[in-house]
C-alpha cells in the first residue's frame, strides 16, 4: 500500500515539472520573438531611401526625405515640412506670403513663379525666407544658376555657402566642357566670396585645361571682376601653370608651347 501511495506521488510530480516546462519554454520563444520583431521594425525604419532627384520629381523627391545638399534618409515617412502656416506668430504678414509664394513654387515645379518673388524675398531681413529661397531655386538646377549667384553675398555664412553648394551641383549637370568654362567665368566677374571663388576655380579642373586657363585669363585681362575674383583668377594660373601669371602675352606664349593648336593637330593627323 505504502508502495503504490509513493509512486502515485512520483508520477503526479513528474506530470507537473512537464507542465512548468511546458509553460516556461512557451514564454522563452514568445519573448524571444517579441526581440526579434522590435529589432526588425528598427532596422525597417532605419534603411535609407533609394532614388536621385534626377530620375523622378524634385517634389516627389523631397517627400521622401531628400533635401538639396542632404542624403537620402528616410524621415520617418513625414513630408518636407511647410514652413508657411498661419499659426506662426514669429513671421510678419508679408514673411507669410513669401513664404507660401516660394513653397507653391516649389510643389508646382514652377521656376517662373518662384522669380517672381525673388527681389522681395532676397531682401528679406528674416534669413528664414532667404534660406529657403536658395533651397527652392537648388531644386531647379542649372535653370537658376545665375539667380544663385547673388546668394554667394548674402551676409548670413550659411545661405552664402548653401548658394555655392546648390550652384556648383548645378554645374555638373553641364556636360560641356566649353559651356561649363564660360558659365565659371562669367561667374567670377560678378562674384567677391573666396569660398564660393575656390568652389569655382576648383571646378575648373575637371574640365579640358586649355579651356580652363584660357577661362582664368579672360578672368584677369577683364578688367571687370573683383579683385577677389582677379586675385583667385591669377592664383588659378600659377596653380594650373606653375608660374606666376604677368601678363596676357607670357600667359598666351605659354598656352602656345604647351597646347597644340587645332591646326597643328590636322597637319600631325595627315602625316
Amino acid at each position: 500500500m505504502k508502495i503504490k501511495t509513493i509512486a502515485i506521488i512520483a508520477v503526479a510530480i513528474a506530470v507537473a515539472a512537464a507542465v512548468v516546462a511546458v509553460v516556461y519554454t512557451g514564454r522563452g520563444a514568445a519573448a524571444t520573438e517579441g526581440v526579434e520583431a522590435d529589432e526588425a521594425a528598427k532596422v525597417a525604419v532605419a534603411q535609407p531611401v533609394k532614388g536621385d532627384a534626377k530620375n523622378g520629381s524634385r517634389k516627389a523627391s523631397a517627400k521622401a526625405g531628400r533635401m538639396p545638399g542632404g542624403t537620402n534618409v528616410k524621415k520617418q515617412a513625414m513630408p518636407r515640412p511647410r514652413v508657411t502656416t498661419d499659426e506662426r506668430d514669429d513671421l510678419t504678414p508679408e514673411e507669410k506670403r513669401q513664404m507660401t509664394a516660394i513653397e507653391e513654387a516649389m510643389d508646382e515645379e514652377n521656376l517662373e513663379k518662384l522669380r517672381a518673388i525673388l527681389p522681395a524675398a532676397a531682401a528679406s531681413k528674416n534669413t528664414e525666407i532667404r534660406s529657403e529661397l536658395v533651397d527652392g531655386l537648388g531644386w531647379f538646377g542649372k535653370k537658376a544658376m545665375n539667380e544663385l549667384l547673388q546668394f554667394m553675398a548674402d551676409p548670413d555664412e550659411d545661405i552664402r555657402e548653401s548658394a555655392v553648394d546648390n550652384w556648383t551641383s548645378a554645374l555638373s549637370e553641364i556636360e560641356d566642357d566649353k559651356t561649363r568654362a564660360d558659365i565659371v567665368e562669367s561667374a567670377m566677374m560678378v562674384v567677391t566670396d573666396e569660398n564660393a571663388l575656390d568652389s569655382m576655380t576648383s571646378e575648373l579642373t575637371g574640365i579640358d585645361e586649355k579651356l580652363a586657363l584660357q577661362a582664368i585669363i579672360n578672368v584677369v585681362e577683364s578688367g571687370k571682376a573683383p579683385p577677389e575674383a582677379a586675385a583667385a583668377a591669377r592664383e588659378e594660373y600659377e596653380f594650373i601653370t606653375g608660374e606666376e601669371y604677368t601678363n596676357v602675352d607670357d600667359a598666351n606664349k605659354w598656352m602656345s608651347e604647351n597646347y597644340s593648336s587645332p591646326e597643328a593637330e590636322g597637319e600631325s593627323g595627315k602625316e
